[in-house]
């Protein structure tokens, strides 16, 4: 109805289902409570290959970390893109590694 609104907890799966005419919205916002949510999310749809994420998470805290002045944030919600941050370079570094292993044990170069 007209002036609802639905809120999807992390976690959980939600779909649409369109019969006519009509006019859906979605609005996405994150709290500082989400990105491990979205991180955890975004680790499982990689190891599944089932889905790949709409809208990576790295992509959101990236972001807000190179427009840290425009955005306008706490300490904490700041110490929330510090460390999972420091958590996307780590998983990066981790698997540059894995592939430069496999390509040197095959003999190839990167």
């Amino acid at each position: 109805m007209p002036g609802e609104f639905i809120v999807t907890f992390p976690g959980s799966y939600h779909a649409g289902f369109s019969t006519g005419l009509n006019i859906g919205e979605a609005v996405n916002f994150v709290t500082k409570d989400w990105v491990n949510y979205g991180l955890k999310c975004q680790d499982i749809y990689r190891r599944s290959r089932e889905k790949i994420p709409v809208f990576p998470i790295d992509w959101l805290i990236i972001q807000n970390i190179r427009f840290l002045e425009q955005v306008k944030l706490d300490l904490e919600s700041k110490k929330v893109l510090r460390n999972s941050f420091k958590k996307i370079v780590e998983e990066e570094k981790v698997s540059r590694n894995a592939i430069e292993a496999v390509c040197n044990k095959k003999g190839s170069k990167i």
